[in-house]
């Protein structure tokens, strides 16, 4: 099967146990030759310890009596699909290949699971020595701690060297000439993240001899302590050191004392870059971005909070006081939805007020802060203003003044003075108008509006002689709410609300 040249001195106290712990099955992946077309595998051939990436390797036997010229190899790692080799050469039967796969990245250990198949094209005779599994451990991560080496040589120290190199060759750290019997303790940092090998060697290739010792480490945890390495061991390691240190800044700029806009910005004076800057300006609003600017309404005294994420994730939080104090300022919209509707709505946004008073130029006012609606019942042009002011400005107020014009008004319930006595009766799917004329009318307008001002239904009633009348005014469609209800005529229009 496999010779395997037996290195040392040549002394066996149990030459037998030794050559039956070759020929044990396990150390050959139980491979049994049956067949033709038959290819195993025989062992893993590649670090038992990977940092960041690895790189599969596997032997992989010609167990048929035909020349071995082809075959499939399939491998998983952690029950994913990594990469298909399709195999080709020319093995006699019982000679090894190495199959080798593409630098995988992987997060932990790696379950890697290799299959064979199609041995020259063909069905495997022997398809029980198709698959191998084994897993590879993930290389400590040492993050900032020391790498603690304890070496005690044998008595051939001048066959002995170690050395610690990262992934691209480079040494960092190395041994010197080595005495006899002679115990060494050393300790090496690291400041530069990445992975790193450290690799002990024997001229000799029998390992450290009796006597000797070593233990390879990192806060008490031991990455290596076997004496019996032969020529070289390889003991793979990496250094991730997570950067704790939080992001520095400072905020400068300040309110405008004149309009009580926020003009402010963030000036990073740590070692740290930063990633992101969030700002809450203490009024319930908030912005992104190294600067902002933000008008204030009101005054008050307020705690800006900037919110740094560094790039290495930690955050920092730094605060400022602002204090906002102006006289009020009056500012309103109109919103009449058809420009001359007699519902107005006036929208407020006034800053830094805190007493009202609405004119709203037909004799009615209000003392109500915010927004406001005010219903007209006469067509017309109105001059509305808003007067604002606030304690800490006591006799400064201001006022802003708004021109509206209303044309779809009711003319009012006494103009149309020849109906008396109106009333509706609410019947559910239809209302009951009930009133009496003291004169005759040839022609009267029976409109329901709701109260937004929108026409819903529209009737006429005629030659109306002096005396009671009624009409019936389907209402079915009509949704739930409140509705107005207009009898007119040239001579005026009378108005009454009805709710459905």
């Amino acid at each position: 099967r496999i010779a395997n040249p037996v290195l040392g001195n040549g002394v066996f106290t149990d030459p037998v146990g030794f050559i039956e712990g070759y020929i044990d099955p396990s150390n050959y992946n139980g491979l049994v030759a049956a067949g033709a077309n038959n290819v195993g595998v025989l062992s893993y051939a590649s670090e038992d310890s990977y940092c960041q990436s690895l790189s599969p390797k596997y032997i992989v036997q010609n167990l048929g009596t035909s020349v071995l010229t082809s075959f499939t190899a399939v491998l998983l790692n952690n029950g994913n699909f990594i990469q298909s080799v399709e195999w080709t050469g020319n093995l006699s039967p019982f000679q090894i290949a190495e199959v080798e796969f593409n630098n995988i990245n992987t997060n932990g250990d790696a379950n890697l699971n290799l299959s064979l198949a199609n041995p020259n094209g063909v069905s495997d005779e022997g398809p029980a020595n198709n698959i191998f599994m084994n897993t590879v451990s993930a290389a400590d991560n040492i993050a900032a701690a020391t790498l603690d080496l304890v070496l005690t040589t044998d008595g051939f120290a001048g066959q002995t060297a170690w050395k610690i190199e990262n992934d691209l060759g480079a040494v960092f750290y190395s041994s010197g000439p080595l005495q006899n019997g002679t115990t060494y303790n050393e300790n090496f940092t690291f400041s530069q993240n990445g992975c790193y090998k450290f690799i002990i060697t024997d001229s000799n290739g029998d390992g450290i001899g009796s006597g000797g010792n070593i233990s390879l480490g990192y806060n008490g945890n031991i990455l290596f302590n076997n004496t019996s390495f032969g020529q070289e061991a390889v003991i793979p390691f990496q250094v991730e050191i997570t950067n704790t240190t939080a992001p520095q800044a400072t905020i400068v700029g300040d309110v405008n004392s004149n309009t009580g806009i926020l003009e402010i910005a963030g000036n990073p004076t740590g070692t740290v870059s930063i990633s992101s800057w969030t700002w809450d300006f203490g009024d319930g609003t908030t912005a992104v971005g190294q600067s902002a600017q933000h008008q204030y309404t009101s005054n008050g005294t307020y705690t800006v909070t900037l919110t740094i994420v560094g790039s290495n994730g930690v955050s920092n939080t730094i605060t400022k006081v602002v204090t906002v104090s102006l006289p009020a300022n009056a500012i309103f919209t109109v919103n009449q939805p058809d420009n001359t509707d007699h519902i107005v709505t006036f929208v407020d946004e006034s800053r830094f007020a805190d007493f009202y008073i609405w004119n709203f130029g037909d004799g009615s006012n209000a003392q109500t802060a915010g927004t406001v609606t005010h219903t007209y019942n006469d067509n017309g042009s109105y001059q509305v203003c808003l007067t604002v002011s606030n304690s800490d400005f006591a006799g400064q107020a201001d006022q802003s003044c708004q021109t509206v014009i209303v044309n779809d008004a009711d003319v009012g319930i006494n103009e149309l003075k020849s109906i008396q006595d109106f009333n509706i009766i609410n019947k559910g799917a239809f209302v009951l108008l009930n009133f009496k004329t003291d004169e005759n009318i040839d022609v009267l307008q029976v409109n329901i509006f709701d109260l937004n001002g929108k026409l819903l239904s529209q009737e006429k009633m005629s030659n109306l002689f002096t005396g009671i009348h009624q009409k019936n005014i389907d209402i079915s469609a009509f949704p739930t709410g409140a509705y107005l209800v207009n009898l007119a005529n040239e001579k005026g229009v009378l108005s009454k609300r009805f709710i459905k």
